[in-house]
């Protein structure tokens, strides 16, 4: 592992001498990290902000300014702290230089009344405790929310583990990859991810599996939305926040699962196994619909980061598979009254939320997912693989009973339900 040294800074703002003393820099940071002793990253990422005491918000915690611009920097590395000294005259060393120009502010921030969190009323509404958070007119949703909250802060301490109030506290993948999109949700979990995909990438067998566990202290991979997790969270966190870089670092390690996914896959029809819908309570589906879905839903972000990186023709490739795929699932899975074949609540949900469905069934195959809820009392009967893929708004679903539910029996709950809670509608 190759160690680069300390980046040690020192910066000066070219300004008019009138709006000088109104600007400076502020978070000066590598990796996300201030003054990190040694960064093991080829390429590591440099930032920092622009600070304005004078500004009117200088008392908010970022201490951002909305009125300086920069236009130039420099940076130089130092392996010593010493080379830094008297760069601001001449004297040589690692100096960060910005020009800045006054403009006007382009955004305006204020500061919003504080609502209760059990302000009784109907409907949802979200306040903010810098964290994103949302409240409604239910103490016991908002209670587990709150359960969320604590329970990443709990989670995300050096990996993503699957729980930390047990002896077991391992970096289960399937786990990671289903709270991924809400962790990137709740805080900036960037370099936190960036780290961890990493050991993925270092744990990756030569077949091009991933293990169940990462870091691998337990042995075995290759199981449907677990194996898959390194492609999944390397695709949500670049979502999340833009950067490129997570996906062109390790898109030929994806590229080898890929590889060896297809030939777990005969006539568009995978067979991969694994722990199926891990703890559904009866609404699961056939392992095979599952593993084909994720199959198909892969080849798909495959693209679309293959095409965020520049590569074309592996775009096109990608493209081309989910194409493939997808028809595959349609031909063994779908029925022509809309069912789907050996499924319940979670065939529905992954073949409605990874749109595998062609538009003309999607009304029938709707009436058949309703069956399904409506089975089960208007309770949620999925496992995990389903992974919250299930919010979704189907025609006729006018609520979901989550009485017994065990995230809201977790915090003493009774009987609730969610008034149109499923978001997007399907006709």
């Amino acid at each position: 592992m190759s160690r680069l040294p300390s980046l040690i800074f020192a910066a000066l703002l070219l300004a008019p001498a009138a709006s000088l003393h109104a600007a400076g820099l502020t978070n000066l940071r590598c990796e996300y990290r201030e003054n990190p002793l040694g960064i093991d990253v080829p390429k590591p990422r440099l930032s920092w902000g622009i600070a304005n005491p004078q500004s009117e918000i200088s008392n908010l915690k970022s201490q951002i300014t909305r009125s300086v611009v920069q236009t130039a920097y420099q940076v130089l590395v130092a392996s010593i702290r010493k080379a830094t000294y008297g760069a601001a005259d001449g004297g040589g060393g690692a100096v960060m230089k910005l020009q800045a120009s006054l403009v006007e502010p382009s955004r305006r921030i204020q500061e919003l009344k504080v609502v209760k969190v059990n302000e009784p009323r109907p409907g949802c509404w979200t306040f903010d405790l810098g964290q994103n958070m949302v409240g409604c007119s239910s103490a016991a949703l908002n209670q587990l929310y709150s359960n969320i909250i604590w329970g990443q802060k709990g989670n995300y301490l050096e990996i993503p583990t699957d729980c930390p109030q047990r002896d077991e506290r391992m970096g289960w993948t399937g786990d990671t990859q289903f709270f991924a999109p809400t962790g990137a949700y709740n805080f900036d979990v960037a370099a936190f991810f960036t780290r961890w995909l990493t050991t993925c990438e270092d744990n990756q067998y030569a077949d091009g599996t991933f293990p169940h566990v990462v870091p691998d202290i337990m042995g075995g991979g290759g199981s449907t939305a677990w194996g898959d997790a390194a492609l999944l969270c390397t695709y949500n966190i670049y979502r999340s926040y833009g950067d490129t870089r997570i996906v062109a670092d390790r898109f030929a390690a994806l590229e080898r699962y890929m590889q060896w996914l297809a030939t777990k896959t005969n006539n568009g029809i995978s067979s991969v196994g694994g722990f199926g819908d891990w703890l559904n309570a009866g609404g699961g589906a056939k392992s095979e619909a599952i593993d084909t879905a994720y199959h198909a839903y892969l080849a798909q972000i495959m693209s679309e980061m293959a095409r965020a990186i520049g590569r074309k023709d592996d775009a096109a490739r990608y493209a081309k598979r989910h194409k493939e795929v997808k028809a595959a699932f349609v031909r063994e899975f779908l029925q022509a009254d809309g069912s789907l074949k050996e499924c319940s609540q979670t065939g529905y949900a992954l073949a409605f939320s990874m749109n595998l469905l062609p538009a003309d069934m999607r009304e029938k195959a709707a009436a058949k997912f309703v069956d399904e809820i409506k089975r089960f009392g208007w309770h949620l009967a999925t496992g995990m693989t389903e992974g919250g893929n299930i919010l979704v708004k189907v025609k006729g679903v006018k609520f979901l009973r989550m009485e017994n539910n065990a995230a809201v029996y977790a915090v003493g709950s009774g009987t609730y339900q969610f008034q149109s809670a499923l978001t997007k509608t399907v006709k």
